[in-house]
């Protein structure tokens, strides 16, 4: 609760201070004159520092001030403090007895100083929310946000400090100290969380002790006007020399820590490989090029401001990092950013000399200077970007490569779903077909007995056997891929021309033997599937002696679950395909026969196709209910029974009598038991359809104290009861063989009677309790 208390704190003082930063940034321009006092009193300009006075007054340094907003320059309180000319509205200057007058109230606001800063600002500020909103429960990244805070509260300040005001100058000399206890804490969560490994807060408390005097030094330049330029000066150089410090400390911790690690190939040494090149890359420009020159030689090599800004790439590092999970990649980054650094060093810096040569009396060093970076880090970005960037792009800039890699995609994810030969052509060799563009494609599977085909679009079987059998050349209107070659089959690809007319080119062709690769393991498992499938019916068919039934009625009520699955999936594909085709096109048929004016002979044509299509659709819907009884959920066994004898009675050859007793209790029995007593009594009445000749046949469905039973008759042909059966592999499996299979997996007994000339009789009881 403290915490977010003092979260709550920090947030209302960093709006509260931002309102008063704009406040004074929209009332004062930036003037940058720095005053001195000469033997007589008089203050003299010193020196006048890159801005609105330089660039928009005559004002020269040795100029005498006169007066400051119409009073002596001695009553203006910056004068003393800080021996600067700041927060005017206008003065009087002297120069050789010349007076001028400098109204700074029609000079513009913001600089382009105050630009970066509150830029800078903006983005740490956003950074830092959006790491502690996403990232809370992370000790380090709460530290990591901080960072982003402090550097945010320093290019605040900036604004209000360069305009002589002394919060501004305490807040930034006192965030730039606190900046690398802020790295530290941040750096040991960080090495505690990824590595398991930390060094001790001590380093910590004595860094801060250290910072105390400079701290209680520029905060009395807050309530005193005594020897405040010398406190200033004092605060200046001690937070150069003690945020630098900071710094070389904190180099010197990664130095040590990756010394020691260096040779490991472990997280640590990852991690303090990728926080010192990230922090040698933050501090070195500003450290090198402003803060040395300026304490050597009193002047800055490039603008500290613009230096200043590389401090972001230390915590944008980890943010990177962090938020692709890709920390312990950091040799293949750094060797990639390295790469295109070098890469695009070369035109950058041939481009900056094309700009010095068009504009060589106006550009400037530090111009150049800032052109060559930005187009280094703008060129080097757009190669490091340019793989996310081609693959974001690859639908406008390659869309036939494209195209190849998405009909990839999904031929590779639909290969899976395949478990027969004939499931290829729909789901595999159409989008082959669809994405080549040809006119038609096959697949041929040739074996010493025979050869099996399936094709799609305009093949010619004949012409495509031939070209396998004599070896033809390819450059025919054919081209044939071999998909693989095993010791009982062979598997070809045939492709035709595209509708074009011309063949394929080398990358369909390069496509199309990656997808070869897929073929041919689904061609060998779809193979594997039909042996096993083959061998399966036949165990099916094969009823054990009674005594052994038990051992397989696993097996067998998992062959009539998968028989049910694919029954279910058959007539749904029925329903949903077929038979929606049928009915629009009887929409079709009964528009134009509205819209249009036809002949006598023609309506009735429509009428009659349209006749014949209600009769397809219903026939489609009796084979629906056949093989999906769905009604068995919805009304129950004997109403769906009812409704199966009375289609068929409409055609059948012989009387159909079926009496039930005991309905209630039938139909409290499990959906499983219902469905396999629906289908004993579909197979007997197929089996009476095809075989028995009868004139009469009786079901006869009663429930008994504890089992169901059913009975059928006939006054047919019958058969020889010990006659054996044959079962062909591949058949429907309806039939005697499988009535038999149906009452064993319910842990039932049946009884047969029958002989020839005799007609048939066959009772089975299944136990309620295989319900």
């Amino acid at each position: 609760m403290w915490k977010r208390n003092i979260m709550r704190a920090v947030m209302i003082f960093f709006i509260a201070y931002q309102v008063w930063a704009l406040f004074i940034v929209f009332r004062y321009p930036y003037i940058g004159i720095n005053l001195e006092q000469d033997s007589s009193g008089h203050w003299i300009i010193e020196s006048l520092n890159e801005g609105n006075i330089a660039k928009n007054t005559e004002i020269q340094a040795g100029d005498r001030i006169i007066s400051i907003n119409g009073k002596e320059p001695d009553s203006h309180p910056f004068v003393h403090l800080w021996r600067t000319m700041d927060q005017v509205d206008d003065f009087v200057v002297n120069r050789d007895g010349s007076l001028l007058t400098v109204n700074v109230r029609d000079m513009p606001l913001l600089s382009s100083d105050d630009t970066i800063s509150f830029l800078a600002e903006f983005v740490s500020l956003l950074l830092a929310v959006i790491i502690y909103k996403r990232v809370r429960n992370s000790p380090s990244a709460v530290y990591l946000s901080a960072v982003f805070l402090d550097i945010a509260f320093i290019f605040m300040s900036l604004a209000t400090s360069i305009r002589g005001e002394p919060s501004g100058k305490f807040l930034i000399t006192t965030f730039m100290m606190l900046m690398p206890a802020l790295f530290l804490h941040f750096f040991n969560a960080f090495l505690q969380e990824k590595g398991s490994y930390g060094f001790p807060n001590s380093l910590v408390r004595v860094y801060l002790y250290i910072i105390v005097l400079p701290v209680v030094l520029n905060a009395l330049t807050l309530f005193t006007t005594m020897h405040t330029v010398e406190l200033y000066l004092f605060s200046r150089i001690s937070t150069l020399v003690i945020s630098g410090l900071g710094v070389i400390g904190c180099l010197t911790l990664l130095i040590r820590s990756y010394v020691k690690h260096r040779r490991e190939k472990s997280p640590l040494a990852f991690i303090v490989k990728a926080v010192f090149w990230a922090l040698f890359c933050s501090v070195a420009p500003v450290i090198l090029l402003s803060f040395t020159p300026m304490v050597l030689l009193g002047y800055e090599l490039a603008n500290s401001l613009l230096m200043s800004c590389f401090i972001f790439i230390f915590p944008l590092t980890f943010v990177y990092l962090l938020a692709t999970r890709r920390l312990y990649d950091i040799d293949l980054i750094s060797r990639r950013m390295y790469f295109t650094t070098a890469i695009a060093f070369l035109p950058s810096l041939l481009f900056m000399g094309l700009i010095k040569l068009l504009f060589d009396e106006t550009a400037t060093g530090e111009q150049l200077a800032l052109v060559f970076f930005i187009l280094l880090t703008g060129t080097s970005f757009i190669l490091y970007s340019l793989e996310n960037l081609t693959a974001k792009l690859e639908p406008t800039l390659f869309p036939r490569k494209y195209r190849l890699q998405m009909a990839l995609k999904k031929i590779s994810r639909n290969l899976g779903t395949i478990s027969s030969f004939q499931e290829m052509r729909e789901i595999i060799l159409k989008d082959i077909a669809e994405t080549l563009e040809v006119r038609g494609a096959a697949i041929m599977l040739r074996s010493q007995r025979e050869t099996e085909m399936i094709t799609v679009g305009n093949v010619d079987e004949k012409l495509a056997e031939k070209l396998i059998e004599e070896d033809l050349p390819e450059n025919g209107p054919y081209t044939c891929f071999e998909i693989t070659q095993q010791e009982d089959f062979t598997a070809y690809l045939i492709v035709t021309e595209k509708n074009t007319g011309t063949i394929l080119g080398l990358e369909e062709v390069h496509w199309l033997q990656l997808i070869l690769t897929y073929l041919a393991v689904s061609l060998e498992n779809v193979q594997l599937i039909r042996m096993l499938d083959n061998k399966i019916q036949t165990l099916s068919s094969l009823v054990p002696k009674e005594e052994d039934a038990e051992n397989i009625r696993w097996f067998r009520k998992l062959m009539f679950s998968l028989q049910e699955k694919e029954r279910v999936r058959i007539a749904m594909d029925i329903h949903d395909s077929t038979m929606q085709d049928l009915f629009f096109l009887k929409r079709r048929l009964q528009t134009i026969h509205s819209q249009h004016m036809l002949t006598p002979e023609v309506q009735t044509s429509l009428d009659a196709a349209a006749d014949f299509i209600d009769m397809i659709n219903a026939g489609l819907r009796q084979s629906c209910f056949e093989l999906h009884p769905y009604m068995l959920r919805d009304i129950g066994l004997v109403e769906a029974l009812n409704k199966l004898f009375h289609v068929e009675r409409a055609t059948a050859e012989f009387k159909i009598e079926f009496s039930v007793m005991g309905t209630q209790l039938i139909e409290k029995q499990g959906l499983e038991m219902k469905q396999h007593l629906f289908r004993m009594i579909q197979e007997l009445l197929n089996n009476a359809k095809k075989y028995s000749r009868a004139s009469e046949i009786e079901f006869v469905l009663q429930y008994r104290e504890s089992f169901v039973e059913l009975e059928y008759s006939d006054d047919g042909v019958g058969f020889e009861e010990r006659q054996p059966t044959v079962r062909e592999i591949g058949s429907s499996g309806q039939g005697l063989e499988q009535l038999k299979s149906r009452v064993l997996s319910l842990d039932g007994s049946y009884e047969l009677s029958t002989s020839p000339g005799k007609g048939v009789r066959f009772s089975a009881q299944i136990p309620v309790s295989a319900a």
